[in-house]
C-alpha cells in the first residue's frame, strides 16, 4: 500500500480524509481502524497507570458513592487528554 508520492493525492471535505484512488477509502477506513485502536490501547493504558489507592484514607472517608464518582472523573479526564488538571 503505497500512500506517499509526489502528487497531491489526499484532501478534507466536511471534516472527512479522502483519498484520490480507486481503494482511497478503504486505506482511509483501515487508518482509521488502526488509529481508534491505538488511541483505544493508549487511554487504557493510562487508566491502568493510575495509582487509586495512594490515599485509601481519604477515599474511605469520603464514602464509597463520592469515591467512585471521583474514579469515573478521572477515568473521563484521561480519555479525553486531560491529566492531572492538564491538557
Amino acid at each position: 500500500m503505497k500512500l506517499i508520492c509526489s502528487g497531491q493525492h489526499w484532501s478534507i471535505k466536511n471534516n472527512q480524509l479522502h483519498l484520490d484512488t480507486p481503494e482511497g477509502q478503504e486505506t482511509v477506513k483501515a487508518m482509521i481502524k488502526t488509529l481508534e485502536s491505538q488511541i483505544r490501547q493508549r487511554i487504557y493504558d493510562d487508566i491502568c497507570m493510575i495509582d487509586l489507592t495512594d490515599n485509601r484514607k481519604q477515599i474511605m472517608k469520603n464514602g464509597l458513592e463520592n469515591s467512585l464518582l471521583t474514579v469515573q472523573d478521572i477515568c473521563a479526564k484521561v480519555a479525553i487528554g486531560v491529566i492531572n488538571g492538564e491538557d
